[in-house]
């Protein structure tokens, strides 16, 4: 067993995350059983299992054990009561180790930040995840539904004389598991499970006259015998849900997904690449494996004189992998590997030589040589995009986070101005803000729109606080849209104007082009007012 020395050691990273937060005065919420005090400190069971499942997997066993368990208690004592007497010494306002907890502090936000906000949600705003809900709430109801046991008899004499045993006392799944004709509840003490409503039942299909009888049922009675397709059911109700909605933190990844490519984007994807959905012609292939060439011609002879083809597999084939199963290998796709064979086309163009039915070889490959026969096929054909749909978002979406993530970050570093010193910046000397707007409108007239958005990105760092900077920060996203076509960057643009200027006169227009960019909606007219006139700007 390692020492506690040597775990501090490997741990010094978590030790001095943890640092931070006691520096804080972080308590983590969860279970509040008291493992030890130090003074008016508190170790919780909380405490510990948080820690633990910091603890790399390859060592997390280690500390499961009794000793392990207060090993690692023993080291989070130390931790407290160390970090309480460098506090009392004064160490902690040392400059040295400030800057390390500012630094170790800065770490751990960013590092958050970027997996939850930039990384998981692909920077988009939580604006537009809640716009989003409000717009398609129905996507997430959740449906009534209600926990069912039940019995099912043949006859409702049978489901009468039951229900009375039940009035008289006895217990509903002691009679369920005597009595129901459903054997796959019956030993389950007749439990079906959930029932949603207008869905079908688990394990009984639709069958409406139960569900309308369930429905009405409340929590704990027994409905009289209710006959459906299946015979007489007594219901018995355990549970009850009214349903409701999803909470929008439940659902933020599935929006996510649906803001990032929506049905647009995948309508567009399926147009373009016409190629990839078309599934090529397969046929589904038996097989007799020989060692020798000429072992395999008599096979074929036997074959085509009447001999079943099964028992020419049982009798003559080598591939253990197909010879419990008939000889089948299964479907042969042109283009693609060929199942307990490889590459061969060779095998292929043999295969999609025959029609169903028919029998074809000897042909050589490196396992052998093979007997074949066509049992049927499938002709070439386009798959449809709902077939493709879920296939072209999970395609799409890895580079849509990426770039999404990227553009928020590059948001980020507009709103907190930052400047690396010594990259090339525009020329703008002293120029005051009416100066470099004036500039970045030039850029726009002589079609440099790259340069435009530089000057209007300087504008931001230069002037943040002006009474017009939101105007540049519009215009940022309005050249991205109009001049270059780029609409993911010139949402987020827009959406810096919504999140930081609210109350702007141009924040409805930069909603306005968020909702209409890109597409064929009446030409924009702004309701803010500008410092550039329309036509400078290139909205004539």
């Amino acid at each position: 067993m390692r020492s506690s020395q040597v775990v501090l050691t490997l741990w010094k990273g978590l030790a001095i995350i943890c640092l931070v937060l006691v520096v804080a005065g972080c308590q983590r919420a969860g279970r509040e059983e008291v493992l030890a005090r130090v003074g008016s400190a508190r170790i919780t069971q909380a405490d510990f299992d948080a820690l633990l499942e910091e603890v790399p997997p390859y060592a997390r066993a280690q500390y499961t054990t009794e000793e392990g368990k207060k090993q690692l208690l023993d080291i989070m004592v130390r931790w407290e009561v160390l970090s309480r007497a460098a506090r009392d010494e004064g160490i902690d306002k040392r400059e040295d180790i400030a800057t390390r907890l500012n630094s170790i502090e800065k770490r751990l936000l960013s590092e958050t930040y970027d997996g939850e906000v930039l990384r998981a949600m692909a920077g988009v705003p939580r604006s537009d995840f809640e716009a989003y809900y409000r717009e398609h709430k129905e996507d997430f109801r959740i449906k009534p539904s209600v926990t069912v046991s039940h019995i099912l008899f043949e006859t409702e004499e049978e489901a009468l004389a039951a229900r009375q045993r039940l009035e008289d006392g006895e217990d509903f799944a002691a009679l369920a598991g005597e009595l129901s004709k459903d054997l796959a509840t019956r030993g389950a003490g007749g439990s079906v499970g959930v029932v949603v409503k207008d869905e079908p039942i688990p394990g009984l299909g639709n069958l409406e006259e139960f569900v309308v009888a369930a429905f009405a049922l409340p929590v704990g009675q027994v409905s009289h015998p209710v006959e459906t397709s299946r015979g007489y059911h007594l219901i018995k109700v355990t549970g009850k849900d009214a349903g409701g909605y999803e909470e929008l933190d439940t659902v933020m990844e599935r929006i996510r997904d649906e803001i990032l490519v929506s049905d647009e984007d995948i309508e567009a994807y399926y147009g373009e690449n016409p190629d990839e959905f078309i599934e090529p012609e397969k046929a589904d292939v038996r097989h007799v494996l020989c060692e020798t060439e000429a072992q395999a011609r008599r096979v074929l002879r036997r074959l085509e004189g009447g001999a079943d083809f099964e028992e020419m597999v049982e009798t003559y084939s080598t591939d253990r992998g197909t010879k419990n199963r008939g000889g089948r290998i299964g479907f042969v796709t042109k283009g693609r590997r060929i199942p307990y064979v490889g590459s061969s086309e060779e095998f292929e163009e043999a295969v999609f030589a025959l029609q169903p039915g028919e029998i074809g070889g000897p042909i050589h490959t490196d396992k052998g040589y093979h007997v074949i026969r066509v049992d049927s096929r499938e002709e070439s054909y386009t798959k449809t995009l709902d077939e493709v749909r879920d296939e072209v978002r999970r395609k799409l979406l890895p580079e849509r986070q990426r770039q999404g993530a990227e553009d928020a970050y590059e948001a980020l570093k507009t709103r907190y101005r930052v400047r690396i010193m010594g990259e090339e910046e525009p020329e703008v000397g002293q120029h005051t803000f009416d100066d470099l707007f004036k500039l970045a409108e030039e850029a726009q007239a002589q079609e440099k729109p790259e340069e435009a958005i530089n000057y209007y990105r300087e504008v931001m760092n230069r002037f943040p606080d002006h009474r017009e900077a939101y105007k540049a920060q519009f215009m940022i996203g309005f050249v991205y849209s109009e001049m270059l076509t780029d609409y993911d960057k010139a949402k987020v643009a827009f959406q810096v104007v919504i999140d930081r200027y609210p109350e702007c006169d141009l924040a409805d227009d930069a909603r306005w082009m968020i909702d209409n960019m890109g597409t064929n909606a009446v030409p924009f007219e702004p309701t803010g007012t500008l410092t550039a006139d329309k036509t400078t700007m290139g909205m004539s």
